[in-house]
Formats: structure tokens, C-alpha cells, sequence
């Protein structure tokens, strides 16, 4: 049984992985099966990748029960991972017992075992948890409740923002699926206006960072609230901050809109410029859930 349940999305999106590279479903079939996934759920129902494969005729009953073993391993692993790190981070666990743990579920898997030991109950059999540490622990623990994919409202835009043509930047895909962050912030700063050519006119200092929370996450886009109204077409410069690293995401963008929300702003941001260390760090969160649902009492912010 996992602690941290992930979205149906996440888990089809693994277990077409899983059926792809052990050779249950070609790349032809697994399109077949992605479109027909879009298709029922633009119709309101919620399916899963296994079971449309069946209906297809493209898997048997067995195969998808064998895909589904390795998903739920797969996801119960990324699991024992992450109790892992907040475990050792508070120092509950050694870093020696849990590489050997680790080696023995896989060894288990391996083997074919229809129950691989997770890490918790293997580190109370072994006593190599302290019954006390472990409420503390599973305390912890509660906070990595995981958050699902957020779908807003589509705000109307003005007509000079929809003509509005920005260059791409690489590696980011401007339809991506937004998510949600655990207590996560983001500093807006509108740029500053250009340096006068009049040697003696003085320059304006650049304007205060507004800080707001974010909404919903995506690799090329954030949503988040605001204080103060920002037009759009405004460029802006933004660093935001999330729990799971050390250093804020410090990136540029522009408003895509703004709309007035009890008593505050929403604003849609779209990325423009990014280091690659930001883009890698986004790529890691919408591909991992997991990452999403570490909380600020676990890990410090700069």
C-alpha cells in the first residue's frame, strides 16, 4: 500500500513506459492507446492505459497484470526512496541500511516474488528503527500529500496578447500539463526601465519584487496570486521557490493575463529565458511526482 497515491495521469504515463520497454506494446500501439485515452476522457471518463490495451486487443489479461506489478513496484520504490532521504535527513536511518535494504527488494523483484518487503516494515523487523522514531517519521511523512494536475478556467485574453508571437525556448513544450506545488512561493519583479541616454536625467531604481503564491507549475508556465495588478504584455523577471531545492528558479517570462480574484490578482506567467539548470530542475518535477510532494519542514530554502 503506497503512503503518497499517485495520479491517474503519472501512473498511465509509467505504465505505458513499463509496457514499451519490455516489449508488451510498440510505439505505434502505445499511440493508439494515448489517443484513445484522450478521446474518453474529453467524454468524462477516467481510464486506465491497461485496460484500454485490452479492449484494443493489444493486451492479454496477464500481460496487463504483469505491467501492473511492475507499476506499483516502480511507484513503491520512488516511495521507499523518498522516506529514505527524509529518513536519513533526520537521521533515523544509516545511509549503510538502506543501501542494503535497497539491494535486497531488488534482488526480491527479481526473483518474481508477488510481495517485495517495503522499506518500513523491513526496518521495523529488523529493529533498525526505533518504534518512537517511526510515529516521528510517519508524522513527517504526512505532509507529503501529494497534489493533483490543476486545470484553471481558461481566463479571457486581450486580442493583442493572443497575437503576441514570443520565440520558443528549447526544451520547453508550451503545452504541458500543469501541477501543483507543496507550499511553494514565487518573487515577481517588473524589469526596470531602460537606462536614459541623457547622461544627467537620474536613474530610477528598479521597482520592489512582489511575492505571491504559486498555483499551479508547468515547464513553461507558473500561475500564481498577486497583491498588485500587472498588465499584460508586461515583462517581468521571476524567481521562484520551491521546498525540494536549495536555490530559487530564477527565470524570465512575461504576463499572459491577470484577473482580479477575492481581493487579489491571479496572474498567468509564460517563461521566455531560462539557464539550463532551471530548465532541468522543472523537467524533474513534471516528471516526478514524488518531488512534488516534498514539503518546507523537510528540506530548507534559501
Amino acid at each position: 500500500m503506497l503512503l503518497i497515491k499517485p495520479e491517474r495521469s503519472d501512473y498511465n504515463r509509467v505504465y505505458g513506459q513499463i509496457a514499451g520497454r519490455y516489449g508488451y506494446l510498440n510505439e505505434d500501439q502505445l499511440d493508439i492507446c494515448i489517443d484513445d485515452l484522450s478521446v474518453l476522457e474529453e467524454r468524462g471518463r477516467d481510464s486506465w492505459l491497461g485496460e484500454v490495451g485490452m479492449m484494443r486487443g493489444l493486451l492479454t489479461e496477464d500481460e496487463r497484470n504483469r505491467i501492473s506489478i511492475a507499476s506499483r513496484y516502480y511507484f513503491a520504490r520512488e516511495e521507499d526512496k523518498l522516506i529514505a532521504r527524509v529518513g536519513v535527513r533526520y537521521g533515523f536511518i544509516d545511509e549503510g541500511s538502506i543501501k542494503e535494504l535497497f539491494e535486497y527488494q531488488e534482488k526480491q523483484y527479481r526473483k518474481g516474488k508477488p510481495r517485495v518487503p517495503r522499506l518500513l516494515g523491513s526496518l521495523v523487523a529488523r529493529d533498525l528503527l526505533a518504534q518512537e522514531d517511526l510515529l516521528t517519521l510517519l508524522r513527517v511523512l504526512e505532509r507529503y500529500a501529494l497534489e493533483g494536475c490543476a486545470r484553471e478556467p481558461r481566463v479571457p485574453e486581450e486580442e493583442a496578447v493572443k497575437k503576441r508571437k514570443t520565440e520558443s525556448v528549447p526544451g520547453i513544450v508550451r503545452t504541458d500539463r500543469r501541477f501543483q506545488m507543496v507550499d511553494s512561493l514565487v518573487a515577481v519583479r517588473p524589469e526596470s526601465p531602460k537606462p536614459q541616454s541623457f547622461k544627467y536625467f537620474k536613474q530610477l531604481p528598479p521597482p520592489p519584487a512582489i511575492s505571491g503564491n504559486v498555483i499551479n507549475l508547468s515547464r513553461s508556465g507558473v500561475q500564481a496570486t498577486s497583491p498588485e495588478e500587472l498588465s499584460a504584455e508586461q515583462p517581468i523577471s521571476l524567481a521562484i521557490h520551491v521546498p525540494i531545492f536549495s536555490e530559487p528558479l530564477e527565470t524570465q517570462g512575461y504576463v499572459r493575463w491577470a484577473a482580479r480574484q477575492n481581493g487579489h490578482y491571479r496572474l498567468g506567467i509564460m517563461f521566455t529565458d531560462m539557464e539550463q539548470r532551471v530548465r532541468t530542475q522543472l523537467n524533474e518535477l513534471a516528471a516526478s511526482p514524488f518531488l512534488r510532494a516534498v514539503g518546507r519542514d523537510a528540506f530548507e530554502v534559501a
